[in-house]
Parts: C-alpha cells; structure tokens; sequence
C-alpha cells in the first residue's frame, strides 16, 4: 500500500478497535445486568434484549454507519413467516432484533448455543441451535416441530440460507434448508438483501462509514416446488443484493474493498468510469 492508503489503513483501525471495545464492554455488561432475569419471565428477558439492541445500534452509528430500511410493505403484519436473509456481518441480528417487534426467531448453528450467556439468552428467548447437515430423522423432524410451533404462533423466523457469514464478492453458497421449510410446511418466506459488508465485514480491522441498507423484498407465496423455490429465492436475495452493492460502490465515497471483492465490483460497474476506492 501506498503512504496515503498505510494512514487511512491505520486511521479506520484504531476507530473500529474503539468502537469495538466499546461494543463488547457494552454486551458484557448489558449480560451482567440481565443475567438474573434468567429467572424470571420470558417477556423481562425479551425486553432487556430489545434495549441493549437499541443502545448497540447506537454504537454502530458512533462508527458513522447509518442504516436505511426498504420494503417494510413486504412484511406480513399477521401470521407467521420467515426472512431469508443473505449473511455479510454481525450487524444483521442487532438489526432484525432493533427493526422487528413481533420477538423474532433466529436459526443459528448450534455451536453458538453452547456459549457461556449468549447461548443462555438465546435458549431463553427460543432461538433454534442447528447442527449444519443434520440428517438424523428425530433431530429434523424435532426442528420442523419447533419451527410449526413458531408459525402457529405467528412468530418471524430469521434463517441465513447460505449458513455463514460471506465476505464480499464470495461465491453464492445456498443451501437448501429454507426449501425444505418452505415445502413440508407451506409457509411465506419473504427473501432479504443487504450490503452490510461493505462496512462491517468479518475482518474486524475494515469497519467502515457509509450507508448500510436492508431491502425486504417480495415474498415468495407458498405453492412453488422445492426446486423452483430454491431458483426463486437465489434469484431474489442475489439480485437484490448486487443492487444494493452497485449503488454503494456509486456512492462518494465508497467503502475501500479487499482483494476478493475487487473482481466483483468491477463486473458490477463495468459499464461505468467511476472508480473504487482500493485502501
């Protein structure tokens, strides 16, 4: 790198390690307050939740990260549902638990069940711990009763379709564990765009400023087959997220991006001269 691009380089780290200390000092305390709550009813939990949601998005904006929400129409005011929603950063649950009010429901690989208080929030608040591959028929047929049990209740459920957190201009990896919902038990599932990871990737060091949005999109109305779905639901989540991406890296200023992303962008702006920043 270049000495201009060494002094943003070192400037946007010592801003994101602050804003990072002061994100984790804040959950560990908000965790100490609330543990006794444990005890208590579901709904003082689901409170304290949605407060300490509330105040870490207040920290995200102190990292000059503004967020703008599209497609709220898309989302059914009754009955239940799930959002399919693409992985880029550790933004989206504080997002989806600070925008949503109807206590959604996250799938999360089960390992991060097993963590000392955030596994113990999360069983209390009813989030599902799923091993990725899980085939064993009891074990699936356990997690379709769970997620009947939150449909009937006319719960959201929050299901990352590829599994993981993936970085900018990575692959498209879908797995089909959304379909298989989809068709055994007939439900609405509205797909979800975002271009989180342009500003908060996995790469704790590369938090960035700018505009974060996430775009409800059209829901895909049960009737499809597994197979069609799945096409649908790729189509949906993946367009909608390289629009997301393209007016992003036209914005101003956008964010600089790493050496996977930059074959990526320039597919998406080939047809432009503006050029991406490469700190």
């Amino acid at each position: 790198m270049t000495p201009p691009q060494w002094t943003c380089f070192y400037i946007n780290s010592i801003r994101s390690l602050a804003s990072l200390a002061m994100f984790y000092v804040t959950f560990i305390l908000w965790a100490a307050i609330s543990l006794p709550l444990l005890l208590g009813p579901k709904r003082w939990l689901w409170k304290s939740v949605l407060l300490g949601s509330r105040y870490l998005m207040f920290i995200i904006k102190c990292l000059g990260i503004t967020v703008q929400v599209r497609g709220t129409e898309n989302i059914p005011a009754l009955g239940g549902c799930i959002l399919a929603m693409k992985h880029q950063s550790s933004m989206e649950t504080l997002l989806l638990l600070h925008l949503l009010r109807r206590k959604p429901v996250f799938v999360m690989k089960r390992e991060l069940m097993w963590l000392p208080l955030f596994g113990w929030f999360a069983k209390k608040v009813d989030m599902i711990g799923l091993k990725q591959g899980e085939r064993r028929p009891k074990a699936v047929q356990k997690f379709f009763n769970k997620v009947k049990k939150i449909m009937d209740a006319e719960r959201m459920m929050v299901v990352f379709p590829e599994g993981e957190r993936r970085p900018i201009g990575a692959e498209p990896h879908y797995r089909r564990g959304v379909s298989h919902i989809y068709h055994k038990l007939g439900v609405t599932v509205i797909p979800v765009a975002l271009n989180t990871g342009f500003f908060w990737p996995r790469h704790p060091l590369r938090i960035h400023p700018g505009k974060a949005i996430v775009e409800f999109l059209p829901a895909i109305a049960p009737g499809l087959n597994q197979k069609d779905f799945q096409k649908a639901l790729v189509k949906s989540i993946e367009e909608g997220s390289d629009r997301l991406a393209l007016e992003t890296l036209l914005s101003p200023n956008p964010p600089p991006l790493p050496k996977l992303g930059q074959s990526y962008a320039e597919k998406l702006i080939s047809t432009t001269t503006s050029p991406i920043s490469t700190c």
